[in-house]
């Protein structure tokens, strides 16, 4: 009972701090990502809590469809969410496009059962691990040329937290089932939901000149050189602004 109680305190946390960020999506004053992005990715994971520990149908009836739906497309709209976070020149181009599309596919066949279950687990554990290797990926290749010590800390503790999170659920699911140990899988899952969800709420609350330290980069190499050779020009002797302006034409 006292777990049960937990995993509900910590849906409902994480529920509330969705529809938070959510609020301050849709009214752009969260530095998070783009409304677009973060809009379906946090209703999309509010759906995945719901479904994860209730009866969807016994509670919206037909709408209830809808609900398990859009929570099997929660993987792929928070993964979105994620690469933009990680990536400073982040495009919803064809390899994006294309994964939204399989997962709409997937969705799909899982609410119709067309494909044993057993088969469809499979496919989607393989799918997952390929999405989160590439993650990875994407969050090192990009940490090679972020200089911003605050955003590069948000980074690295996101990805834990998803790898954790994902890792977690995964190992519970496959090899305890059955045994009294997956009875904690619900609360795991709330739980990691839950410090997630606040993590990012704490970021998308920051006061602006924080929140952008942890945001893509806007700032080309071009507006960096610009902005350099505006500071420096009046404390560099005549003679040297030759070298000056070669140095921002490298950077550039």
């Amino acid at each position: 009972m006292f777990w049960e109680l937990t995993d509900h305190l910590f849906r409902f946390g994480a529920i509330c701090s969705i529809a938070w960020i959510i609020f301050l999506s849709a009214t752009k004053h969260s530095k998070l990502a783009p409304a677009y992005i973060t809009i379906p990715a946090m209703i999309s994971a509010i759906c995945y809590l719901i479904v994860g520990a209730y009866d969807e149908i016994a509670l919206f009836g037909w709408f209830g469809y809808v609900i398990g739906f859009i929570a099997r497309l929660a993987i792929i709209l928070n993964y979105l969410f994620t690469i933009h976070v990680f990536s400073d020149e982040f495009r919803l181009g064809p390899l994006y496009i294309t994964l939204l599309a399989i997962y709409l596919v997937r969705a799909l066949v899982f609410q119709l059962g067309i494909v044993p279950y057993d088969i469809m687990i499979i496919f989607s554990h393989s799918l997952r691990m390929g999405l989160y290797i590439f993650l990875i990926y994407k969050l090192f290749s990009e940490m090679a040329g972020d200089l911003v010590e605050q955003r590069r800390q948000y980074r690295i503790l996101l990805m834990i937290g998803h790898i954790l999170l994902t890792v977690t659920l995964t190992l519970e699911r496959k090899f305890m089932q059955g045994n009294l140990h997956s009875d904690y899988s619900s609360l795991i899952e709330s739980g990691g939901i839950f410090l997630i969800a606040t993590f990012l709420l704490f970021h998308s609350i920051r006061s602006e000149e924080n929140s952008s330290l942890i945001t893509s980069s806007n700032t080309s190499s071009s507006d960096l050189a610009v902005n350099l050779s505006s500071e420096i020009k009046p404390s560099i002797p005549v003679a040297d602004q030759h070298n000056l302006e070669l140095l921002k034409h490298k950077m550039e």
